[in-house]
């Protein structure tokens, strides 16, 4: 396949939004201003930004702030599943 015919996806996987704020210098701050140039990413090129819905996971899906457990596992797959175009 020829680069000009390929999808480019960037996946945000999902994290515990309340514990992982916190883990930033300046915490709210850095994660609207990376919020911010997902944004300005998908509005500028060719990339899809798939994002799940925040909030809309659990901390009961994690195993900590970044990683999900063995109950959160299957979602972000039967998500990106659902959310990627299908040739």
């Amino acid at each position: 396949m020829a680069a000009a015919d390929a999808a480019i996806y960037v996946v945000v996987m999902p994290v515990a939004e309340m514990d992982y704020v916190p883990l930033h210098p300046r915490r709210e701050e850095d994660y609207a201003g990376f919020r911010a140039a997902l944004s300005d990413l998908a509005a500028q090129t060719v990339a899809r930004v798939i994002d799940p819905a925040q909030p809309g996971w659990s901390i009961a899906e994690f195993a900590d702030p970044l990683h999900l457990n063995g109950a959160g596992a299957d979602r972000p797959t039967d998500w990106l599943a659902g959310s990627v175009d299908n040739p």
